[in-house]
């Protein structure tokens, strides 16, 4: 008797030890099929946006064979969809009414009907941002003054129009780089000590002191497009996004 309910112990034993195995797989599974759609969603959010802004660059080639200037293109666009192609009026190359450089008829516009065309797409209502700040923050900002560095040695940067969004949702910042090569150090962007500056493009390249997008890690030297985050104190990060849309060195 005493050798049977030894083996009735040992075998509830062992049936205890193995449906625990069983529970830590299926835990262990569903934390790796979470992981596993997190990331898939952040490549398909990034491959959207990458899509979205290769559409834009090539909306300005348009323009260029067209016979537009680099100082003529005008970014002003109709974020309300209000049919008003100034809604974010004096950010941009003209004022409505009184343009400065571009010339008229929208010829240059990038998102008006006479120009390239392009639809303008908030990033606060695709899921590409995350800001609750007022306007500009969750919308495009197409500048100048923001930079990546080359790093080839001669202290050259991009001197361009880059399109830059702030408050990037953090599966597609990780995204991002993840498409464009670029490593997210521990699971995370990596960290710049600049965040975006200075104004929207007004038809110049002049030479401003720039916001100059360089990881601690030399992540995104020489890349087209890449995500970083930035400490604004205690710890609280900001995620930013670029992309060079047309491009000088000097």
């Amino acid at each position: 008797m005493n050798t049977q309910n030894g083996n009735v112990l040992w075998f509830i034993l062992l049936a205890i030890i193995l449906l625990g195995l069983l529970t830590s797989m299926l835990n262990r599974s569903g934390s790796s099929t979470n992981e596993t759609g997190a990331y898939e969603q952040g490549i398909i959010k990034a491959n959207e946006v990458l899509t979205y802004l290769r559409s834009i660059e090539d909306g300005i080639q348009k323009l260029v064979a067209r016979g537009c200037s680099e100082n003529e293109f005008d970014f002003h666009n109709d974020n309300d969809n209000d049919g008003d192609y100034y809604d974010n009026e004096g950010c941009c190359t003209a004022s409505k009414g009184n343009p400065t450089n571009s010339p008229p008829n929208e010829k240059c516009h990038i998102f008006a009907p006479g120009g390239a065309g392009l639809p303008y797409l908030r990033p606060i209502d695709q899921g590409w941002s995350t800001a609750t700040w007022p306007y500009p923050y969750g919308n495009w900002f197409f500048s100048t003054w923001n930079r990546a560095p080359l790093n080839d040695n001669s202290g050259s940067q991009y001197r361009g129009i880059i399109a830059g969004l702030s408050d990037v949702e953090e599966g597609l910042c990780l995204g991002i780089n993840n498409q464009m090569g670029i490593e997210n150090p521990s699971g995370s962007p990596p960290d710049s000590a600049q965040f975006f500056g200075g104004t929207h493009f007004q038809g110049t390249y002049g030479n401003h002191a720039p916001a100059i997008f360089s990881t601690s890690g030399n992540e995104i030297d020489q890349k087209k497009a890449g995500c970083f985050r930035h400490d604004t104190g205690g710890g609280v990060y900001r995620n930013g996004l670029f992309y060079v849309l047309y491009m000088r060195v000097q």
